[in-house]
């Protein structure tokens, strides 16, 4: 298997390719051990790298989950574990949309509602811890999700 060097603007999908590929892997033999230890790197390396940069210039994204990065130590902690969250989620499933954390909302209910469901799941503590309660905006339209207070 050759590994290849990511396109700038293309990290996700390059971070879904070689997971994919790591998991295809069977490391009968030292050669296969060592191949997959250095895809382990590199997805490592890549997520700390991109974690790195959403902590210092919080996207779009992760300001609108989030909120900005707090000054207050604590609360700065558990906006950092959302960032880490958000950040691992969107490595895993290969989302790359720049305005959505968990990617643009489907058009199916279902899948609508499984993104809300993933978002709550994920970030329903430290947004508690945050000062941020999740509101319920499900009214006629069942699909809709819930939306953020202050």
């Amino acid at each position: 298997m050759e590994i290849r060097p990511c396109r700038a603007g293309s990290e996700p999908d390059c971070t879904t390719d070689l997971l994919a590929e790591s998991r295809r892997i069977e490391p009968a033999n030292l050669a296969s051990r060592r191949e997959a230890a250095s895809i382990d790197h590199l997805l490592a390396a890549r997520r700390e790298l991109t974690l790195t940069a959403a902590r210092i210039a919080p996207p779009e994204y992760i300001r609108a989950e989030l909120g900005e990065r707090p000054a207050d130590p604590a609360k700065r902690h558990s906006w950092e574990r959302g960032v880490d969250a958000i950040e691992c989620h969107r490595q895993e499933h290969g989302i790359s949309d720049r305005r959505h954390a968990f990617g643009a909302p489907s058009r199916d209910a279902h899948e609508r509602a499984h993104q809300e469901e993933t978002r709550l799941r994920l970030l329903r503590q430290v947004q508690r811890d945050l000062g941020r309660e999740v509101a319920s905006t499900r009214g006629r339209d069942m699909g809709r999700g819930m939306g953020m207070v202050r």
